[in-house]
């Protein structure tokens, strides 16, 4: 991963993301805030820009995540290859099916 500097620098410095999986799509609510999915059903966020915290994906959803829209450090939508989506509001603890 490569990460813009905090407080709008124009640097970008790689991040190790902690997992092996080729991550597909990113979206960031903040400066600070972000979340990332990959093959695999990996699902990952930032909320200090620096650190990276696996996600649990959906319960019994095998899924290979083709988006994902941060709204804030605990609420974001990711979506399927499938064009399945699923909502956060509390950081990935629960997941909800959106139509």
């Amino acid at each position: 991963l490569f990460a813009a500097g905090i407080c709008g620098a124009q640097t970008w410095q790689p991040q190790s993301s902690g997992v092996a999986n080729d991550l597909v799509a990113g979206s960031a609510s903040s400066t600070d805030v972000a979340w990332v999915v990959g093959r695999g059903g990996v699902i990952l966020r930032t909320t200090d820009g620096r650190r990276w915290e696996k996600i649990s994906p959906p319960a019994g959803v095998a899924s290979e995540w083709a988006a994902v829209a941060a709204h804030d450090a605990m609420s974001a939508t990711v979506a399927a290859e499938d064009l399945r989506r699923f909502s956060t509001e509390d950081g990935g603890r629960t997941w909800v099916q959106q139509p």
